[in-house]
């Protein structure tokens, strides 16, 4: 019986071992891995490059837009100097103070005393 016993437990740790995966399914399960993580890594990197595509569009779009603004606001004050005479400033003339007359106080028109 004791024979009996040893044998059984062998047959069952034997079939219990066969029942694991065999070296090709290995193989195949590692390389199933490595495609993953390359098909990973290639997208991760497609990803990358897409957004810094977007990001220098959204920059050339805002530097055109500030370009535009400023050649708007250019031309508008273009506008507005030619409206005004041709843009060109004329200088206040500056009003020669009132003399007295001789005999007349120099102060105000009322005489003293008055």
């Amino acid at each position: 019986m004791k024979k009996l016993l040893t044998f059984a437990a062998i047959a069952g740790f034997l079939s219990l071992a066969a029942c694991g995966p065999s070296q090709a399914e290995l193989d195949a399960k590692a390389k199933a891995l490595a495609d993953s993580l390359a098909l990973d890594s290639t997208m991760n990197a497609q990803k990358a490059q897409h957004e810094a595509d977007s990001l220098k569009q959204i920059a050339m779009a805002d530097s055109m837009n500030k370009v535009h603004i400023a050649d708007s606001l250019r031309m508008d004050s273009i506008e507005k100097a030619s409206k005004k005479g041709g843009g060109t400033k004329k200088t206040p003339t500056k009003k020669e103070p009132e003399k007295a007359p001789e005999g007349a106080p120099k102060v105000g028109k009322k005489k003293p005393g008055q």
